[in-house]
């Protein structure tokens, strides 16, 4: 994983993306199980945000922890946000799962898991 990205630490800038991803895939999280328009409006997006932040906030918090290692000094406020990032990650997942559920339960755009899985177990055996 790149950690300076032109001579920025990456941390910088990915957090500025998982800041915007995150309340974003949670407020289409509500909006989905709340309303069948909006479930209809937005398709699979919901989920796929969802997946969007749970790859960010893993990738955003190892860079913050290679910046935190490499600054010659720390503080309060810096430690807070290390624990802040440490307790986004079951969130985010907890976001991921009922985003799929709630997409598998109404039935909008249902993922048929047998299917799925004889598929895989297909590209499997062609390996």
């Amino acid at each position: 994983m790149p950690t300076l990205v032109r001579g920025l630490p990456a941390h910088v800038l990915l957090v500025h993306l998982t800041v915007v991803l995150v309340p974003a895939a949670a407020l289409l999280l509500i909006g989905q199980a709340w309303s069948r328009a909006v479930r209809r409006w937005a398709g699979p997006l919901g989920p796929l945000l969802c997946l969007g932040a749970l790859v960010m906030v893993p990738i955003t918090t190892q860079a913050g922890w290679w910046l935190k290692r490499h600054l010659s000094f720390t503080n309060r406020l810096i430690q807070r946000h290390a624990q802040l990032g440490r307790q986004l990650l079951p969130w985010v997942l907890a976001m991921f799962v009922l985003s799929v559920g709630i997409a598998n339960m109404v039935g909008e755009y249902r993922v048929q898991w047998n299917e799925l899985m004889a598929a895989a177990l297909r590209v499997h055996e062609t390996r």
